[in-house]
């Protein structure tokens, strides 16, 4: 169940701060606020907080973000790349029972997603849609089997261009 807090934190720069929050996920109240027009000091956790990346990308300047201003302007084969290291450091990580590593690094990951999500114009509802797609089909969202005739709702390479 998703309920409204107030959110304590103050505003990430360049970020407006209001989202919408799951009120057992934060037990310490340390959430990052979330999607933009959501109402003034609440905020979010899931989905919600992958769609208030998505959006703050567009505000992404080398001022404000440099790091992120340097991986938009590097493209889609430097992003891809970031996103397979940092899988890999997950992988890691979680192999040596190192759980709040592997949260940093899970974070990374989602990070370094969503920014390729961009690149490629695809937007977290598509992500979304797609999983549920397969849990109404499989009864959970797993990987499709290889050769699925399912994977219709795959794009194809040359939808990126």
């Amino acid at each position: 169940m998703v309920s409204l807090v107030r959110d304590p934190l103050p505003p990430r720069r360049g970020v407006p701060s209001f989202a919408a929050a799951d009120d057992d996920a934060d037990p310490g109240g340390r959430l990052a606020p979330s999607c933009p027009g959501a109402p003034e000091g609440v905020r979010a956790t899931g989905p919600d907080e992958i769609a208030r990346l998505y959006a703050a990308l567009d505000l992404v300047s080398p001022q404000t973000n440099p790091r992120t201003a340097r991986l938009l302007a590097a493209g889609a084969k430097r992003m891809a790349q970031k996103l397979i290291e940092e899988a890999g450091e997950v992988a890691l990580e979680a192999s040596r029972q190192h759980a709040r590593a592997t949260v940093r690094e899970s974070a990374d990951l989602l990070y370094h997603l969503v920014v390729l999500w961009r690149e490629c114009g695809i937007a977290p509802d598509e992500i979304w849609a797609e999983m549920y797609r397969r849990a109404e089909r499989f009864g959970i969202a797993e990987k499709l089997p290889k050769g699925s005739s399912e994977a219709g709702g795959v794009r194809a390479a040359d939808d990126f261009t």
